[in-house]
């Protein structure tokens, strides 16, 4: 059985420190693929910061954010906002 909390844990914390140290993107990004992130929110968010890293936007929580907002986070939770912190992404 899979134990969902955790995994959210695990998958926030990898995406959290991709945006605390952006300047090993390409380094996580040629070990994982979006279906490595088994919730939409935190597969929405790779799939932005990866975008950005191919793009070579700056990859940081604003523009993260805004490019998940955009292009792939289409269906977020009724009344929910993302949050980002150096800590974690969120919904909250």
């Amino acid at each position: 059985m899979v134990d969902y909390t955790n995994l959210m844990r695990i998958e926030y914390t990898i995406l959290g420190t991709i945006l605390y140290e952006p300047n090993h993107v390409g380094e996580v990004i040629a070990k994982l693929s979006p279906e490595n992130f088994h919730m939409e929110s935190t597969r929405g968010l790779f799939n932005a910061i990866s975008a950005l890293h191919f793009e070579g936007a700056p990859v940081d929580p604003v523009t993260t954010l805004q490019k998940a907002g955009k292009e792939y986070l289409k269906q977020k939770p009724e009344g929910r906002n993302l949050r980002c912190s150096s800590a974690a992404i969120r919904w909250t």
